[in-house]
């Protein structure tokens, strides 16, 4: 009969080498969730139960049947290029392996966006700006500028729904971003204008009279000026005769004066030549009523000398003009 030791194992010792992957974008920003793979690797001890002493460990084994890494397809991100389509194999792993990190990294794909400014009223592009990007990347275009610019132009906004801290380009290629400021427009911004022009002044049907008569006005509607310019801003008013009176029937010129009259001065003469009849500083945007104050002897007068008019009908024409700033008198 032949005898032999018995052999026992001890408990297995083991060891495990990992690789991560991880997916990232330039940002640093996390892609995609990692992956990790593991082989395990383990041995045991072998005690001879005779001698209660070691005669030695087994081999390193992995307990996956593998020592090789797969190569790892890199997932696929919609407005997205990685650097790395496929993570490659690692053969030959062995429990003394280190363990192994690897990094995709996803860069945005060229994207298009187009900021349009458009009226309300009728929808006309007024201007269009251009922005280029990558996905996922904020635009360091702001709006600000723009709209202080065509403000001075006399726009207003209506609409704005660009973000305030910058557009986020966005993932598809295909379709560019668009997004539409409405603006709505005053034509007379930051202008003196006439509000109204009165297109008829009457000076009323009168007898022939034995003395020198005056007569004043009344308009069909007013003359009105408004000024959207900044308060303090100046502006100079004058009237020229443009057409003398002259009889409808008998063709005769009127002898007699247009003359102006202002408060607390000499009436002024209104000739063929453009002449200063009111001069003013700002102080509100309310329109200012100029005719509105042609009474008791202000304003327009037409003087007529004895003598001075047939019987007839007498027209003239009366031109006014507006201008930026006070003139000298």
């Amino acid at each position: 009969m032949h005898l032999k030791h018995a052999i026992k194992a001890a408990p297995d010792e083991s060891k495990q080498v990992k690789r991560t992957i991880h997916y990232r974008y330039q940002s640093n920003k996390q892609a995609a969730p990692d992956v990790v793979d593991k082989i395990t690797f383990t041995r045991h001890d072998q005690i001879d139960q005779v001698t209660n002493q070691s005669i030695g460990f087994t081999k390193w084994v992995s307990t996956e049947g593998t020592t090789t890494f797969a190569k790892q397809t890199s997932p696929v991100i919609k407005g997205y290029t990685a650097d790395q389509l496929t993570v490659p194999a690692v053969e030959n792993i062995t429990q003394d392996s280190a363990d192994i990190t690897a990094t995709v990294t996803y860069t945005g794909q060229a994207q298009k966006a187009t900021v349009t400014y458009q009226r309300s009223d009728n929808q006309a592009v007024i201007q269009a700006d251009q922005l280029t990007g990558v996905s996922g990347q904020i635009s360091v275009y702001r709006t600000d500028a723009t709209l202080a610019a065509l403000a001075d132009k006399g726009y207003t906004v209506a609409d704005n729904p660009y973000p305030s801290d910058g557009l986020v380009f966005d993932d598809d290629v295909a379709v560019d971003q668009n997004v539409t400021v409405l603006l709505n427009y005053n034509p007379y911004y930051n202008r003196v204008y006439f509000k109204s022009v009165p297109s008829e002044m009457d000076f009323g049907q009168h007898t022939l009279a034995s003395t020198t008569e005056s007569y004043q006005p009344t308009v069909n509607q007013a003359l009105s000026i408004q000024d959207e310019r900044a308060l303090g801003s100046k502006w100079t008013l004058k009237a020229a005769l443009v057409q003398p009176f002259t009889g409808d029937t008998q063709k005769a010129p009127l002898e007699g004066d247009l003359t102006y009259q202002r408060a607390n001065q000499l009436p002024t003469m209104i000739t063929a030549q453009s002449t200063i009849i009111a001069t003013t500083t700002t102080t509100s945007h309310d329109p200012v009523d100029i005719s509105g104050q042609w009474q008791n002897q202000l304003g327009p007068q037409l003087v007529v000398p004895v003598g001075g008019a047939l019987i007839d009908q007498y027209a003239a024409q009366v031109e006014w003009t507006l201008e930026d700033g006070v003139a000298n008198e």
